[in-house]
């Protein structure tokens, strides 16, 4: 298990550098731009993921699937055949829709911009590349590499956002500009970083052979559920656009920012996980690792949540007054990255089976509870209602996605402390919005109560670590 954590704080290190930068970015920008402005720019960052999820086509998902089961040259072959097709498909895609730029842009930002609508394809252009750029040193199992990539991304949007918002414009352009130079420096960075795999595809690039058909069917059970899944995060502030404002969807994208150091953590754990459990099955299929780090991530995200709301009142006074609902918004938006990193731990089942269709089932039908609870709580609730729904349909998320992957893959998780943790959690976010600062800390007694024994053995694991 000491390997494991090593391992895992080799991949994580360099996103929790981010998570600060970014908890230092989030009131910086409150007090530079409105909230409609952020509200724009959250708008592009979102039409952003799910253009590139579009322009993907599951393809990376190929490229991960037989990193460990072909050979390097075959490799090689998918993920040059893979870039090649997503640029064709973005290339055609921005032929054909540059005639209606002006109703796209006009809909994601109130104002028509042929200048914003060719940013949007140059960010998903850059974001294909580098894409497959990280997945190599992902698969590659390098975590220190895929930390200072995590950790260049965050400081140049940090350092960019904060200079053009300061001294150019102080409107939602800066946010932008910032965000496509991140991703293009980490891109430069990841292509140093594994530079001898890229020079080895180029010197052996005609001999590669992989038709589209195989290529495409490696990835097509992950194309419909991640599409779909992109949706379903989306849905919420789709529905702010609509039933809101530009300001209530900048207020609530604090919210999320803030949010977005557990975030990180979320991104950084599936970056380690995913490859480390297929290994382990691979190669050990021993269910107790499983149940262990279970119980562990159950722990420590919810611990990390609970941290959050009890830090509600410092929130407040560092940001805008402009922003401060957003501290009502962040309870709820915590369930994100809590019941999506153990559904990750919870699903593999379904993975280890190869039984993919379930997760399109699964993104489905969250998405019907996510489109039909976000028109209910927003139309009677605005942005905290929102923040109900994503949590609510993460809850959701968690369970269809755990029980169904338990019937093919039982490893003894003990689904009693998960739940009770959920619960105990959600009662804590009724008492914030109800007012009853006091009474927040009787549910995280009970929590960290039912998970006394791991805090205790865990300890004595960091404490043997630190002496050597």
């Amino acid at each position: 298990m000491s390997k494991l954590v090593k391992k895992y704080f080799s991949f994580s290190i360099g996103s929790y550098f981010a998570a600060v930068i970014n908890i230092f970015l989030v009131p910086v920008l409150t007090w530079l731009i409105l909230p409609d402005e952020l509200g724009k720019s959250s708008m592009f960052i979102l039409a952003h993921k799910i253009l590139l999820t579009i322009m993907l086509m599951g393809l990376d998902a190929s490229f991960m699937r037989v990193f460990y089961e072909k050979d390097d040259l075959t490799q090689k072959a998918i993920i040059f055949k893979a870039i090649n097709y997503s640029v064709v498909l973005l290339l055609l895609t921005f032929i054909i829709s540059v005639n209606f730029y002006k109703e796209i842009t006009s809909y994601l930002f109130e104002n028509y911009s042929l200048k914003v609508f060719i940013m949007l394809f140059v960010a998903v252009l850059f974001s294909i590349i580098y894409r497959y750029v990280f997945l190599v040193l992902r698969m590659q199992q390098k975590g220190i590499h895929c930390s200072i990539l995590n950790f260049v991304q965050a400081l140049l949007n940090t350092s960019i956002a904060i200079f053009l918002t300061m001294f150019v414009s102080k409107s939602y352009d800066s946010i932008v500009i910032a965000y496509i130079l991140s991703i293009f420096g980490s891109m430069l960075t990841g292509f140093y970083f594994s530079r001898k795999y890229w020079i080895s595809l180029l010197k052996n690039f005609r001999k590669i052979h992989i038709s589209f058909k195989n290529l495409f069917l490696y990835g097509l059970p992950f194309i419909p559920s991640q599409i779909l899944y992109f949706v379903f995060e989306s849905t919420d502030k789709i529905f702010i656009r609509s039933l809101c404002s530009f300001e209530d969807l900048g207020i609530y994208s604090v919210g999320f920012k803030i949010v977005g150091a557990l975030k990180i953590i979320q991104t950084t754990f599936q970056t380690f996980w995913i490859p480390v459990a297929f290994e382990k099955f691979e190669k050990e299929d021993n269910k107790y690792f499983y149940k262990k780090v279970a119980n562990l991530m159950t722990f420590i995200m919810f611990f990390f949540a609970y941290m959050v709301v009890f830090s509600k009142n410092i929130i407040i006074k560092i940001i805008s007054a402009e922003y401060s609902n957003a501290v009502f918004v962040i309870p709820f938006l915590l369930l994100v990255p809590v019941m999506n990193i153990l559904s990750e731990i919870t699903v593999v089942g379904i993975n280890f089976a190869k039984k993919t269709y379930w997760h399109v089932v699964i993104t489905l039908i969250v998405l019907i509870v996510n489109i039909v609870s976000n028109y209910i709580f927003i139309k009677a609730y605005g942005i905290w209602g929102a923040s109900i729904s994503i949590g609510f349909s993460y809850i959701v998320f968690f369970i269809l996605r755990s029980h169904i992957a338990d019937k093919y893959y039982k490893y003894g998780i003990n689904w009693i402390k998960i739940y009770s943790s959920v619960l105990l959690f959600i009662a804590t976010c009724i008492l914030d919005y109800s007012g009853f600062k006091y009474q927040q800390i009787i549910p995280f007694v009970v929590f960290v109560f039912i998970y006394k024994n791991e805090i205790i053995d865990n300890f004595k694991k960091i404490k043997k670590v630190v002496r050597g």
